[in-house]
């Protein structure tokens, strides 16, 4: 069975040192003191915190990403027709450049229309 912990944790664990402070600051319960707590749900919100500020950079660094694949999208696209006016849309070196020749195309098919 997982052991899982509940949604509000640090919700009940902020609660939790609040009330402990209230009532004798001190006191400890078998082993556990309120500076173990403290320090327990300070650690959790330090790694909470960090992966919240991950979860931004990726998003910042994924919006980035897509803005230069735009980018390289349009001079790949520019690219590839420079060298179709160039060299002309049967070129080897338009082949290079990632286009079809012209021989290389398909002809179209022509259908002939349904009979009803």
């Amino acid at each position: 069975m997982a052991n899982t912990v509940p949604s509000d944790l640090i919700k009940q664990s902020e609660s939790m040192v609040r009330s402990w402070r209230e009532i004798d600051p001190e006191m400890k319960l078998g082993k556990l003191d309120l500076k173990q707590l403290e320090a327990a749900l300070k650690e959790s919100q330090s790694h909470r915190n960090a992966k919240a500020m991950l979860k931004t950079q990726v998003k910042d660094r994924t919006q980035s990403q897509k803005n230069a694949d735009r980018e390289l999208w349009k001079l790949v696209k520019r690219n590839r027709a420079g060298s179709k006016s160039e060299f002309g849309d049967d070129a080897k070196e338009y082949a290079m450049f990632g286009g079809k020749r012209q021989s290389e195309r398909k002809s179209p098919v022509r259908r002939s229309p349904k009979k009803t």
